[in-house]
């Protein structure tokens, strides 16, 4: 399954065709041997498409604002693979918050749980490209504000605060970078 939610070049189902040549040796639709692509050819391309789609979803967390293309390509690569069966729960209000997330597929409910009483499921799900999580990467002592559930099987990608320092680095550092990002996070780190 791979994120679909914006069109570009590595979101199009075209494949390559080939040309009719002049003198007749080619037509549509057929390749020449040395144009079909190898398996392991095939792998590299599929894990490039599947990058640039997590990293347009990064792209969109304001927290990430701050890191340059390696720092984001590092977090990409640092990203764990997960999937969730339907009803299942990725995280339990009032656990604690140490771990991001990004929707590689699927639909995801926010419920706010009351004791005694059924979850309320809040707002629309999110879905494929949207990210949850992020402010666990900033505050040790967060505690989670809600529960999120999976509606239908899930397939998340998701980093580790510990993760996030060891290998990106340190998100108060990082953030001090730019001025008005630190002024808009800086309260978490008290």
């Amino acid at each position: 399954n791979m994120m679909m939610w914006f069109s570009s070049c590595c979101g199009s189902a075209r494949s390559p065709r080939s040309f009719e040549m002049k003198d007749g040796r080619q037509t549509v639709g057929e390749q020449q041997e040395s144009e079909k692509l190898t398996a392991s050819q095939l792998s590299v391309l599929y894990e490039a498409m599947e990058n640039a789609e997590i990293e347009q979803a990064l792209l969109r967390v304001p927290l990430f604002a701050v890191l340059s293309h390696s720092e984001l390509a590092t977090l990409i690569k640092a990203l764990t693979p997960i999937v969730v069966n339907n009803g299942e729960y990725i995280y339990k209000q009032g656990d604690e918050g140490d771990t991001f997330f990004v929707i590689f597929s699927g639909d995801v409910e926010k419920v706010v749980e009351s004791p005694g009483k059924p979850g309320i499921v809040m707002g629309q799900p999110l879905t494929t490209g949207h990210y949850f999580g992020q402010l666990g990467l900033l505050n040790k002592n967060e505690r989670r504000s809600c529960s999120m559930r999976a509606r239908g099987v899930v397939e998340l990608r998701y980093i580790r605060r510990a993760d996030f320092y060891e290998k990106v680095g340190d998100l108060q550092a990082l953030l001090q970078r730019d001025p008005a990002e630190w002024r808009r996070y800086q309260s978490y780190f008290k």
